[in-house]
């Protein structure tokens, strides 16, 4: 088949720019709360909490328009305590879920979830080590019918970062772990950089690298707070981490980001920021096209103990652009529990909201600029210098899950309760601007093909199929290849965004 070199052009031409945002607190029970986000291939959203009532918690799947409407909901049903930590949209249009459930509180199991785009159960599989508590706290896909876990698991003693990767079925495939330096936390997390490869956080060292083998492949020797939270790897190799450091009255503690390089040997940049009268716990990072970092953190109030969900916006040195308060007014605590940039550049921001024993599943739509229709205002911080400090290493450890047992729930349609709802609004107006165009050669491939832009710069590179199954995400330069062996037939739609922040989307078809 012959080959075709497309030339990227720009293009002089009007495009919106708008973000619609909404604001909504939905409840079933008197303490729940939304732990993850992710957008639905058809438009809207799904989101993953749970409902609390007074003897049980349930895992609850709710489906919201892209006008911030709950259209519908389903819960998982059992006697035991479920409790959710992350959610996943898989290549088959399913989604991964994680987390832990328990009838005995001194003792948690992993729970892993496997359910279908109508909310139908693939797999239900519990993981328990007797006396000893295991967490599964996020989920990543990481190839077709292959799903990992950074998880806390009770081994020898004491809970060990861990990376179990388990099959379409939920039994495990591989499984490894870190020794613990310090302390053993039920909160071990990180994020999947691809390859095998995990880098793992909420250790005492700002991160490590580990492959499904147990194999450390490296480690930053030192710390930027008390404990990292989340870590993204970057376009040119290297990481980004935050922290919480700095605990303590009477004035409050800190938040950190620190930008990492490509070898785990050196700090390039990074920053620590401060609001008097808070302890600031970040608990999710997210990136933009051109660099620009987000950081959710909860400020809790050391005069009363209530948290506030806020975000940051930092430059790509971490330099503070703004922040901002996302709690209601008529609400005295609100919390964050994850951040997700949306296609259109938004930031999704899901958490509770309410009193201790009466809270409500909380979820934000909020435009680039920290603008939501309602419940935000302006929040102080003043920025500081940022220094590392050296940490024991982490090193490999051994330890084996037992076979997983396989439940029999299933999610049951459920109503709940619309509690407050803010009219959708849209920000930014139309702009003319010149665009980049993306092009891709050859438009009809079978092993592979490569795409073509203007510039030097990398841009944000997915594939899906027409479907809405995402089978590529990621970094590329323009002239890179992807791999379309393993693909279907089909039409797929490529879509980038580009460094100054344009998107375009353009059509290809895979043949046999």
């Amino acid at each position: 088949m012959k080959n075709t070199l497309f030339l990227a052009l720009l293009l002089l031409t009007t495009q919106a720019a708008a973000q619609n945002t909404f604001s909504v607190e939905f409840h079933g029970g008197t303490g729940d709360q939304a732990v993850d986000v992710a957008e639905r291939s058809g438009g809207g959203f799904l989101v993953l909490g749970y409902t609390l009532s007074g003897s049980n918690s349930d895992i609850v799947l709710s489906e919201v328009s892209p006008a911030g409407v709950v259209l519908q909901s389903h819960t998982l049903q059992t006697p035991a305590y479920e409790f959710p930590k992350s959610l996943t949209p898989t290549s088959d249009g399913g989604y991964f879920i994680t987390g832990n459930t328990f009838t005995n509180p001194s003792d948690y199991d992993m729970l892993l979830l496997k359910v279908d785009a109508s909310f139908n159960i693939v797999f239900q599989k519990t993981y328990r080590i007797a006396g000893a508590n295991e967490n599964g706290n996020r989920g990543f896909e990481l190839s077709p019918g292959l799903y990992g876990v950074a998880a806390s698991i009770g081994v020898g003693g004491s809970a060990k970062p861990s990376f179990v990767v388990v099959d379409s079925t939920g039994n495990v495939r591989h499984q490894a772990y870190l020794n613990t330096n310090f302390f053993a936390s039920p909160d071990y997390s990180g994020n999947y950089i691809g390859g095998g490869v995990l880098a793992m956080v909420h250790l005492t060292n700002a991160l490590t690298l580990m492959d499904t083998a147990g194999v450390v492949l490296g480690n930053f020797s030192s710390n930027i707070g008390v404990f990292t939270t989340d870590v993204l790897q970057l376009p040119s190799g290297g990481f980004a981490c935050v922290a919480a450091s700095d605990y303590g009255s009477p004035t409050g503690g800190t938040l950190s980001i620190g930008i990492i390089n490509s070898t785990l040997s050196s700090l390039i940049s990074g920053a620590k920021f401060k609001a008097n009268g808070n302890e600031l716990i970040p608990v999710s990072l997210v990136r933009d096209p051109v660099g620009n970092y987000y950081i959710a953190a909860r400020a809790i109030s050391l005069s009363n103990g209530n948290p506030s969900p806020i975000i940051l916006k930092t430059d790509a040195s971490g330099n503070l652009i703004w922040c901002k308060n996302y709690k209601p007014a008529t609400a005295p605590a609100a919390d964050v529990i994850r951040l997700r940039m949306a296609s259109d550049g938004s930031l999704l921001l899901c958490g509770s909201a309410g009193p201790w024993n009466n809270q409500h599943l909380y979820f934000n739509k909020i435009d680039t600029a920290g603008v939501a229709p309602c419940n935000w205002g302006p929040f102080t911080l003043t920025q500081q210098a940022l220094s590392p400090v050296g940490q024991t290493l982490h090193t490999p450890a051994s330890g084996v899950l037992p076979a997983p047992v396989t439940g029999s729930a299933i999610f049951q349609a459920d109503t709940l309760i619309t509690a407050a709802l803010c009219a959708s609004a849209t920000t930014l107006e139309e702009t003319t601007q010149e665009v980049e165009v993306l092009h891709i050669a050859p438009s009809v491939f079978n092993s592979s093909f490569r795409v073509q832009f203007e510039g030097s710069a990398p841009a944000f590179v997915t594939v899906c199929s027409v479907t809405g199954q995402q089978v590529v995400s990621g970094y590329f330069l323009s002239g890179d290849s992807l791999d379309s062996s393993s693909w279907p037939a089909g039409c797929y739609l490529i879509s980038a965004v580009f460094s100054s922040g344009n998107s375009t989307r353009v059509r290809g078809l895979r043949v046999n």
